[in-house]
């Protein structure tokens, strides 16, 4: 059990303990590498529920992380996941809350995983990833990242709430509802794929002009961007992509609003 610590794990096995092969609190950052776990209650290494308030890596190694209880980077505090690290969530309650910075850049060969615990996979087994206002818009990265069988916390994988970070090159499918949530935020959502979610592919309030390019949908409840119904209050765009606009409930444009909708943009 390593608390908030930064030792160096390495070559060790790990074989027949009653619960975890390891575990560690928020604030700890060792060193993993080469270590096997065999016949515990779970191979992997937990993490306990917490905060995490100074600069946290979570590096690769053969074990999975997975979330006990709810984790929050604070304002102050960044986590950044490494190329092919599994992150898996133990129940419906556990969420990662991301108030400052969140680094999870994969690559096309060792794509990060955000997925649940379960053996048999299904949606509605973890919350969601939320990344929420006071976050660092310029340093948090999502990148060849696979978000799955979540949705329990509302009813997203991934929620960005006033908050605009990248997200590129990653994957949403089978959550209880949508894929991703928008809530006055701008974010560049670009070459990310959005498969077999039971509602929308993506959800956004009228406080969120994203900039989309090149996404892809496919068995989704609806592939589209669901807009929520309400008044325009300030003058934004809705750019083209590959994906058509659904409008949930009515929009009223303000008195002072403009809403630009792109040629060939489908609503």
């Amino acid at each position: 059990n390593i608390l908030n610590a930064n030792p160096v794990i390495a070559d060790c096995q790990f074989d027949d303990n009653v619960s975890y092969a390891m575990a560690m609190t928020p604030g700890a950052s060792p060193s993993f590498s080469g270590n096997q776990a065999n016949g515990n209650g779970a191979d992997v290494i937990g993490v306990h529920g917490g905060v995490i308030t100074g600069d946290v890596q979570w590096v690769r190694d053969t074990l999975p992380y997975r979330v006990i209880n709810d984790v929050t980077v604070l304002v102050e505090g960044q986590l950044t996941i490494a190329p092919g690290v599994v992150v898996e969530f133990q129940d419906t309650s556990d969420d990662l809350f991301i108030d400052g910075t969140l680094i999870a850049e994969g690559n096309a060969s060792n794509r990060i995983r955000f997925t649940s615990s379960k053996t048999e996979k299904a949606p509605n087994q973890w919350g969601a990833v939320l990344i929420r206002d006071t976050s660092n818009d310029v340093e948090t990265r999502l990148n060849y990242c696979d978000f799955e069988y979540g949705g329990a916390f509302r009813a997203e994988l991934l929620a960005l709430q006033q908050s605009s970070p990248t997200v590129e090159n990653c994957r949403f499918s089978n959550s209880r509802d949508r894929g991703v949530t928008l809530q006055g935020s701008s974010s560049r959502i670009a070459f990310n794929a959005f498969q077999s979610n039971t509602g929308y592919a993506i959800v956004m309030d009228l406080a969120s002009f994203p900039v989309f390019e090149q996404n892809s949908v496919d068995g989704n409840g609806s592939d589209s961007i669901g807009v929520e119904g309400g008044t325009l209050a300030t003058s934004g765009r809705w750019v083209r992509d590959n994906i058509p606009y659904t409008i949930m409930h009515d929009v009223i444009v303000g008195v002072e609003s403009i809403l630009t909708i792109d040629p060939g943009g489908i609503v």
